[in-house]
């Protein structure tokens, strides 16, 4: 009976705070760690050639004292390296490759770890102290010594300049004779450009600079 009083008020407009679930924050931190920070290109052709070289190095690595590196194990290091820049791997009966982990130190040097195992139903958790795991680490720094950092992370190369480059050299190696090398000449006036060319026994362009 009532209701005419409420005509001429303005609808009111119910405001929720929703929270994103677990699934979506493990997805999006899982899209972070595989994409890296800043579009550092570790998915371009260039840089997977790379850690395919590191791969095979470090799989046909004979290893001796040990049967625990075997060559699956060197080439999952190899890779995590490569992109990462350190690898954790868990001793047990084999050696098991962690997906992320906390660390404990004390003077810097690592004492216990939170470790992440890989599991087809969901990963799990274990806390092992820091004999109990291999940590490789690259690149480390004086301020964290305990992590390593990935050679793009130092190198600071944008996607946008490797897809580039690949873009070049596939063009060469696509439209260029058979046979053909690429050669850097070093930069200088046009006339000693030209008597460095006149060695080799093939026509050398110059680009213009923009």
């Amino acid at each position: 009976m009532f209701g005419w009083l409420k005509r001429g008020r303005a609808p009111q407009i119910e405001t929720r705070a929703a929270q994103p679930g677990y699934t979506a924050a493990l997805m999006a931190a899982r899209e972070a760690w595989i994409s890296g920070g800043a579009g550092l290109a570790e998915l371009t052709g260039a840089v997977q050639a790379s850690v395919m070289l590191w791969e095979s190095g470090l799989s046909l690595a004979d290893v001796t004292g040990t049967d625990l590196l075997d060559r699956r194990s060197m080439a999952i290091c190899a890779r995590a390296l490569a992109l990462r820049g350190e690898c954790l791997f868990l001793i047990r009966d084999r050696l098991i490759p962690c997906t992320d982990w906390d660390i404990s130190t004390r003077y810097g040097q690592p004492r216990a770890y939170r470790v992440g195992l890989p599991e087809i139903g969901g990963g799990r958790s274990e806390t092992v102290l820091a004999p109990e795991v291999l940590h490789f680490r690259i690149g480390c720094d004086a301020v964290t010594p305990w992590a390593g950092s990935a050679p793009l992370a130092r190198a600071k190369l944008s996607a946008s300049l490797l897809d580039e480059i690949t873009t070049a050299l596939r063009d060469v190696f696509r439209d260029a004779p058979i046979g053909s090398q690429i050669i850097p000449v070093p930069e200088g006036r046009c006339c000693r450009s030209q008597c460095v060319s006149a060695v080799f026994p093939f026509r050398v362009e110059f680009m213009p600079r923009v």
